[in-house]
């Protein structure tokens, strides 16, 4: 199973969509790890993927020069995950 990348171009252009690389399926301990988000797309093409290994995220970078997957170890990387709202706004939400 492998993953493949795209980019549109031009934004709203249907036919802008250029494929950028082929990712190779990863395998941590008993899960397959799927991507879950790419994150940033180096001048070199170095790929920085978040992937979901089982209930956790994994940051991993691809070369596709060279197909290598390098595991980027981030002490609770899990734990500053998080999604928040923010608002800007005049009026105070504490009363």
């Amino acid at each position: 199973m492998v993953s493949d990348i795209w980019l549109m171009k031009e934004f709203g252009n249907r036919e802008s969509w250029t494929k950028l690389v082929t990712v190779p399926y990863m395998r941590y301990s008993e899960y397959l790890c799927y991507i879950d988000n790419v994150l940033y797309i180096s001048e070199d093409d170095q790929v920085l993927l978040e992937f979901l290994n089982g209930l956790k995220s994994e940051l991993v970078i691809y070369d596709p020069i060279n197909g290598t997957l390098k595991h980027q170890n981030i002490e609770n990387f899990n734990d500053l995950r998080h999604d928040d709202i923010y608002v800007e706004s005049l009026i105070s939400p504490y009363p």
